[in-house]
């Protein structure tokens, strides 16, 4: 899985057009012109990888918050009134 997401990220074109288009307009005048895209790049990973952190906790968090019986039964009813709401929605359409 983690190999598939890796070439996935590695081959995509559109990642590095992104990079060559949008990162040299963020390089101060005077700066050193490889190592500033260089730190900002490292930046940009450092800061997608705490982001893929929190997002793998929180949706950790929420799956054990999603196994409880009772969040599950109020999912059920919920979901029942939805397609009973949506049945008869549709049954009283007129054609």
């Amino acid at each position: 899985m983690y190999l598939n997401g890796l070439l996935s990220n590695l081959l995509n074109p559109k990642i590095g057009v992104f990079f060559i288009a949008f990162l040299p307009g963020f390089i101060p005048a005077g700066a050193p012109a490889p190592l500033f895209p260089l730190v900002l790049g490292v930046w940009f990973m450092a800061e997608t990888g705490a982001w893929l952190a929190a997002l793998a906790w929180m949706a950790a968090r929420g799956a054990g918050w999603l196994r409880r019986s009772t969040v599950q039964r109020w999912l059920e009813r919920v979901t029942g009134v939805a397609l009973i709401g949506f049945g008869l929605r549709l049954a009283t359409q007129a054609r």
